[in-house]
């Protein structure tokens, strides 16, 4: 599938939902925290609604969908870059206490992701990360470039376990 088609098509509606390890992190720090691959910004906006972000310093939001980008700089005040999440030149080393990736490491090298993550997460700083788990039992609606069933047409893997 077209990466612009996709980002038209596969919208990411916002919600109230957070995960409670993120609001449990959140409700007592004074962070600056980054979402990588934030795509339409659901799980900032609900950060943000919650009262979660009060105390955070700095909010940085990054996606490589120009028109995502472009969605979430109309509905938030959060810096945002348009960039690739395996590398983020606008993104000082040590730069963040707390980086959230949610439903990104599948869609890209994971191995580059991890090294850049490590690069922009201050020492003693905290990585909230998640993907998917492929279960035997799923329903999986499309076929990637390969030629593999995926629950998303963009996906390059699809874990088979937490581990």
């Amino acid at each position: 599938m077209d990466f612009n088609e996709y980002s038209r098509t596969f919208l990411h509606f916002h919600t109230e939902e957070i995960p409670e390890l993120v609001s449990d992190y959140l409700k007592e720090q004074s962070v600056d925290l980054a979402d990588l691959g934030a795509g339409d910004g659901a799980l900032l906006v609900a950060l943000k609604l919650g009262g979660y972000l009060k105390k955070a310093k700095k909010v940085v939001a990054v996606d490589l969908s120009s028109e995502r980008c472009e969605r979430l700089r109309q509905y938030t005040d959060f810096e945002v870059y348009c960039s690739d999440v395996t590398s983020i030149p606008e993104i000082a080393n040590n730069s963040f206490d707390f980086i959230v990736c949610t439903q990104v490491i599948e869609h890209v090298d994971q191995d580059k992701l991890l090294q850049e993550i490590k690069r922009i997460l201050r020492p003693g700083g905290t990585l909230y990360i998640a993907s998917l788990v492929r279960k035997s039992y799923g329903w999986w609606y499309y076929k990637t470039a390969d030629g593999k069933w995926a629950m998303d047409p963009t996906h390059l893997r699809e874990y088979a376990s937490q581990e």
